[in-house]
């Protein structure tokens, strides 16, 4: 995690195409465990193009400003996966 920072998900309802897209969870703060931000995923097709299927904002905010610090293009990825 970035030292200082909080970074939160939050999952928007699905838009475009059929059947069970799930629901999303309140919005989660990231950390190193996993999390859930849509529940009851099932066969479901959101269409292809922007603004189809749930729209996921990310959020960055302060916890500490003391705890911030100068860095260089210090990567940092979020895995999604998708299970039964």
């Amino acid at each position: 995690m970035i030292p200082g920072v909080n970074i939160r998900l939050q999952a928007a309802t699905a838009s475009g195409g059929a059947r069970v897209f799930g629901t999303p969870t309140s919005t989660v703060t990231l950390s190193t465990t996993a999390q859930t931000i849509i529940n009851g995923i099932g066969g479901a097709f959101t269409s292809n193009g922007s603004n189809n299927g749930h729209q996921i904002n990310i959020i960055l905010s302060a916890n500490t400003y003391t705890g911030l610090s100068a860095r260089t293009n210090t990567p940092f990825v979020i895995t999604y996966t998708i299970t039964e």
